[in-house]
């Protein structure tokens, strides 16, 4: 019992050790891109906060070239959002940036079909520290894990599946929930010897890997060694490509679809043009997603707590906070709860979806291309420009 007190307790101080190191984000490029920019100690006016939608649909670069035209002001911009369902790492994600950074001007976090997800996301895990392990089991904001959904029944939301939690008895779900929790909890704590243990190995690697075979006009030898030793980054299965980071990170954060295979790219385009070909544009526009009801206490609890989390950082802070809803490909807009909920809690940017729903302007069914990606943006510049001290 002793022992197992004291090894919870170890664990509890690695944790916040590889958070502080950043050591949860050295396993792929797109994670080391967001690593980097939040170790860089350059002031960001607007931050930009969600999911692959806004990922790969704010572009950074023309955001503050659409300011400086407009205002003739100089903006930074930085997208921070990641590859997965969001709202609960965004959380994390923007106390981490401020931990070290001067607060920004305003942060738009995107909200629409991805960020209600009841799904506990193994990506959770990975940015949680002590006080969000402790807060999971006590608020119990999910409904199922990521398992469940391969066999749960799937309800049409808007022409798109949407996975549901299996029917299971009541008492039974009250002990499977709190299961859940606790084990999502116990995961976090466990990553932190896991990402230090990582972080090390991929240290060594490198440095070896560096003694024996340096690559072009870099140095070999013990040189190399020491060289590699300061690299964390290392994927399972082959070195992290630096130059995508580098990439991503003079972009500053925004991730296009250079990274996406060639045949996976087509058959994408491929489904919008057959979907789009059988819509009813005019109908979708008028269409609210019904399905998602925030105010059902017992469902969406994550999109509330750390909804509520981000507002309080962000009044606490002086930061204006900005939810902006980004569209997939014809998909309904908000819920009436939604919009109702975001606009109790802070500013809600709506996009004019009448210029955005076309196929030309999207690479999949959830993501814009790269023109799509540049109106939109344009569409967030003219919101700001308009409300400048809203």
């Amino acid at each position: 019992m002793v022992m197992g007190a004291w090894y919870v307790a170890l664990c509890a101080v690695l944790l916040w050790y590889t958070r502080h190191e950043r050591l949860q984000m050295v396993v792929d490029a797109c994670f080391a891109t967001i690593r980097e920019l939040l170790a860089e100690n350059v002031h960001a006016d607007v931050l930009f906060l969600g999911s692959s939608r806004t990922l790969r649909g704010v572009v950074p670069d023309v955001f503050e070239q659409r300011c400086q035209a407009a205002i003739g002001t100089s903006v930074t911009a930085l997208n921070l959002a990641i590859l997965g369902e969001p709202r609960q790492v965004n959380y994390h994600v923007l106390r981490d940036y401020l931990s070290d950074h001067a607060a920004p001007n305003v942060v738009f976090v995107e909200v629409g079909m991805v960020d209600v997800s009841e799904d506990a996301h193994a990506l959770v895990s990975r940015f949680m520290d002590v006080e969000d392990a402790l807060r999971m089991v006590w608020e119990r904001p999910y409904v199922y894990c990521r398992p469940w959904a391969a066999e749960a029944p799937a309800v049409e939301v808007g022409g798109n599946p949407w996975p549901e939690a299996p029917a299971v008895d009541r008492d039974i779900g009250a002990i499977d929930r709190f299961g859940l929790h606790c084990s999502i909890a116990l995961d976090a704590l466990g990553r932190g010897p896991e990402d230090l243990v990582r972080a090390l190995y991929n240290r060594i690697a490198n440095g070896v890997g560096s003694w024996f075979w340096a690559a072009e006009g870099e140095s070999g030898g013990f040189r190399g060694f020491l060289a590699g030793l300061h690299n964390p980054y290392r994927s399972p299965e082959a070195r992290i490509d630096m130059s995508f980071v580098e990439r991503g990170v003079g972009a500053r954060g925004w991730l296009g679809w250079q990274a996406l295979d060639w045949e996976q790219a087509v058959a994408a385009k491929e489904r919008l043009q057959e979907r789009a070909s059988r819509a009813n544009v005019d109908g979708i526009l008028r269409q609210r997603n019904r399905d998602i009801d925030l105010d059902d206490p017992e469902r969406f609890r994550a999109a509330r707590i750390y909804t509520r989390l981000l507002a309080d950082l962000c009044r606490e802070r002086g930061i204006r906070l900005i939810m902006m809803e980004v569209p997939g490909f014809l998909e309904p807009t908000l819920s009436a709860s939604q919009e109702r909920f975001y606009r109790e809690e802070a500013e809600l940017f709506r996009p004019n979806r009448t210029k955005l729903y076309h196929e030309s302007l999207y690479q999949d069914m959830g993501h814009f291309n790269h023109d799509g990606a540049v109106l939109f943006t344009e569409q967030l510049v003219r919101y700001l420009v308009a409300r400048p001290g809203h």
